[in-house]
């Protein structure tokens, strides 16, 4: 997606370094894997996400790898254009729930587009920064999941690269609170993660259910993997049919 790589450029520039978590198998020295090893790559890969360890591992390379509430506050200070991609692009291709500073609770995009325009307070040019309920307009869309999605890309990660595996979004829901005296943004997402298989089609190991919770004003950002959903164990002609894809 665009905007997780150009977050992933901001994200190196304000930080100096790389994004992507780097594990201890990732120094190691590049080998051409053989079939056989793909094979036995594949097999653990299904493995691990069928653990309840690999995924608290998981949670917690996140819980280290995430920005600081500050810097992704910085991020969106320095985005003043997704407040209109939020609304323009994402609110009519997926499933909002706003609930209004007066409590009414808004599914509706037309009223959701209506209330942003006309109820928050938009930032000001030359304002020194955007306030809590403008930066929430701005991280409401696919870019809230792009340091999670990061953190989780790795050779020994639940998106594992080296076998060209690939995640898809099948559902993203969002709400945005208003209401609270701390507004804000939460962000729940259920993705299909697959490998390529051997005729262009790609096999799904699992669906993984991942949560995203934004608080500029309380200056907390977190997110997890709250769930993963294992497919049906891959027979043995689709992992060889994959290995030699």
């Amino acid at each position: 997606d665009e905007l997780v790589q150009q977050y992933r450029k901001f994200r190196q520039s304000i930080s100096g370094t790389a994004t992507t978590p780097a594990l201890a198998e990732d120094a190691a020295p590049v080998i051409v894997p053989t079939e056989v090893n793909y094979q036995e790559q594949i097999r653990r890969y299904e493995s691990d996400v069928r653990s309840t360890l690999f995924i608290t591992e998981m949670n917690k390379l996140v819980e280290e790898s995430l920005p600081s509430p500050e810097e992704l506050r910085a991020y969106y200070e320095s985005r003043p254009e997704l407040t209109e991609y939020t609304i323009k692009k994402e609110l009519h291709r997926m499933a909002y729930t706003v609930f209004t500073h007066d409590g009414k609770k808004l599914t509706d995009p037309a009223e959701i587009e209506a209330y942003q325009a006309t109820e928050h307070f938009p930032y000001q040019e030359g304002a020194d920064s955007a306030d809590s309920n403008e930066i929430l307009w701005r991280a409401a869309n696919q870019s809230l999941l792009g340091d999670i999605i990061v953190a989780l890309t790795s050779r020994t990660g639940l998106i594992r690269p080296q076998l060209e595996a690939a995640t898809f979004v099948n559902d993203l829901t969002m709400v945005l609170d208003f209401a609270r005296d701390q507004p804000f943004a939460q962000a729940e997402c259920f993705m299909n993660l697959s490998i390529p298989g051997s005729e262009g089609e790609r096999l799904s190991l699992a669906g993984v259910l991942v949560n995203v919770y934004f608080c500029p004003e309380s200056e907390k950002f977190k997110a997890r993997i709250s769930h993963v959903f294992p497919s049906a164990t891959l027979c043995a002609a689709q992992v060889n049919g994959a290995a030699r894809s």
